[in-house]
């Protein structure tokens, strides 16, 4: 099985709670994957979908990721 890692770095704008941030970054692939045809197609069907991601790291002490 093949299979690809992309760790890419988030320079935030504003302030961003802990409990959003899962929300965020996956509002910011499905926004991605509709700017390509096949992913687009993926991700409007009710499957289980190929990929995960993970939420931002370090974890802040105070659960707030700061700008």
């Amino acid at each position: 099985m093949m299979y690809h890692e992309l760790v890419i770095s988030v320079f935030l704008q504003e302030d961003l709670p802990f409990e959003h941030s899962n929300e965020i970054i996956s509002k910011f692939i499905s926004a991605a994957m509709f700017q390509d045809k096949e992913l687009k197609k993926v991700h409007e069907q009710n499957i289980y979908k190929p990929y995960n991601f993970c939420g931002l790291y370090p974890i802040e002490p105070d659960k707030i990721y700061h700008k």
